[in-house]
């Protein structure tokens, strides 16, 4: 089977297999989150969750901005910060998605829609944030969106998750991250995720909203 690279890896070991965005890799053998492929003349291992099949569509990530915690079967618990990747939207307001993580099993199921922010391909970038599965930084949302004054600054659109690298620069201004660029924002254009928190839902009243597995 020919799977598709859409994000670089970088080896981790000599057993492993480099490739960039794009490349087209031959795979050999599954073997549970890490597969063996070839591209040209080279072969090794790598994380399966860096590639996709052929033909496939783009799947969609997103970040949790709000914890999100039950012991219901089928559902999907989460802290604050992780990455999940999104296989269906239902339509009472639920989402049905994967967590991966390198030394954790796979853990899959559905969770409120209001308990995530989704990321665009072009502003997420997995390699780091993909295995820590956390931001050591503080994150806010976007309250408006923001276009670039100066080059030093950073341009977002609105509800778009910045990670916070600096709050003690310039009066008024924050340096951030936003998927792999780094810059300066002004602070009113955003807002501590903790204080925007949108999560509404839990176990109690998900039940009202018709769940019953038949999204």
């Amino acid at each position: 089977d020919i799977y598709e690279a859409i994000y670089p890896y970088e080896a981790k070991d000599v057993a492993d297999l480099s490739f960039n965005a794009g490349d087209r890799i031959v795979v050999l053998q599954r073997d549970g989150d890490w597969w063996t492929g070839k591209i040209g003349d080279r072969t090794g291992t790598f994380p399966n969750n860096y590639v996709q099949k052929v033909g496939a569509s783009q799947q969609e990530v997103a970040v949790a901005i709000a914890p999100f915690h039950t012991n219901e079967e089928g559902r999907l618990s989460f802290d604050q910060g992780q990455l999940i990747y999104v296989t269906k939207k239902g339509d009472k307001g639920w989402y049905q998605g994967e967590i991966r993580s390198s030394d954790q099993p796979m853990r899959f199921g559905w969770f409120p829609a209001n308990c995530v922010q989704m990321q665009t391909a072009s502003t997420f970038t997995p390699p780091v944030s993909m295995y820590q599965n956390a931001s050591e930084y503080p994150r806010c949302v976007a309250l408006f969106a923001y276009d670039a004054q100066q080059e030093d600054e950073l341009s977002f659109p609105v509800d778009a998750v910045l990670e916070i690298l600096d709050q003690t620069g310039n009066s008024g201004w924050f340096k951030a991250r936003y998927g792999n660029q780094v810059g300066l924002i002004p602070s009113t254009y955003v807002k501590s995720i903790d204080e925007h928190n949108t999560c509404k839902f839990s176990t109690n009243n998900s039940s009202q909203l018709g769940w019953g597995g038949s999204h």
